[in-house]
């Protein structure tokens, strides 16, 4: 799997905007009236609605499947956008700076030592392999923290965000690649279609929680000590409500005591949980 990093403004706006508005980060009263919290949640808005809004496009994040998105996305059909988002006035972490270049170091050190077992374990646990490129958008946290989330998927090519507080960079290496798994995963649950009930969204990220970032899966590749971040119950308030949370709870934690001799699809058939994921 090729990494493909990029750090150009117009992306890294694009990035935040739909951590915004795309996951739902807002308050519902900022994203309905967005003009009067400010002309850059104003904007932001209008961005994100014209985004999603391309004809026969996914989104504006189609010009990343292209071989070089900052050429892509200066062709006639994102003008408004861009337009937009040069407009849009926030203070970005210079593309120059070293952050930058740790922040890539560190991706590719760790990817390159522990790809034979991404891949295997991607393969053993999920029937999966991984897509041709992941598209990173790098960015710089404000905050002592890493946040990531999928973007945009074709059939090769992954489409993620990612950013990272210095501090966080510093304490734990490991970090970002913890962090980007989970989110790779998103892409392929995606494209396979994995979850496709009505509550698709709130129990892929429910599932997941269970392998990584702090999870089984990271633990087998060497990237974080067991219970970490707490113990998995812990990991899934907020993500979930309690009906399904308990029910994954007793259930989850089980395919550990299989994981070496089952794929998890193959656990998840002998669940009343593969009901609830079609329903």
């Amino acid at each position: 799997m090729y990494l493909k990093f990029i750090t150009d403004d117009r992306f890294r706006k694009l990035d935040a905007i739909f951590s915004m508005f795309g996951q739902g980060s807002l308050p519902e009263p900022v994203k309905e009236f967005p003009a009067f919290f400010g002309k850059e949640i104003y904007l932001s808005s209008r961005i994100f609605e014209a985004s999603v809004s391309i004809p026969k496009k996914q989104s504006i994040w189609d010009a990343c499947f292209e071989e070089n998105p900052e050429k892509e996305i200066e062709k006639p059909e994102y003008k408004e956008i861009v337009s937009m988002l040069d407009d849009l006035d926030v203070h970005l972490e210079k593309e120059s700076s070293y952050f930058f270049k740790e922040l890539k170091a560190a991706i590719n050190d760790t990817f390159s030592l522990k790809m034979d077992s991404i891949k295997k374990n991607f393969q053993e646990i999920f029937k999966m392999g991984l897509p041709k490129t992941l598209v990173i958008i790098l960015d710089k946290h404000g905050i002592n923290g890493s946040h990531g989330q999928k973007l945009a998927i074709s059939k090769d090519i992954g489409v993620i965000g990612y950013r990272i507080g210095e501090l966080a960079l510093e304490k734990d290496r490991n970090e970002p690649i913890s962090v980007i798994i989970p989110e790779l995963l998103h892409c392929l649950f995606s494209r396979y279609n994995v979850f496709t009930g009505k509550d698709k969204r709130e129990l892929e990220e429910a599932v997941l929680r269970y392998f990584a970032p702090y999870g089984i899966l990271t633990e087998r590749l060497g990237l974080e000590k067991p219970n970490a971040r707490g113990t998995y119950a812990e990991q899934l308030k907020g993500t979930c409500g309690s009906e399904l949370a308990n029910k994954l709870n007793k259930l989850m934690p089980k395919y550990n005591e299989v994981i070496d001799n089952m794929s998890f699809w193959e656990f998840l058939s002998k669940s009343d949980l593969e009901q609830l994921a079609a329903s």
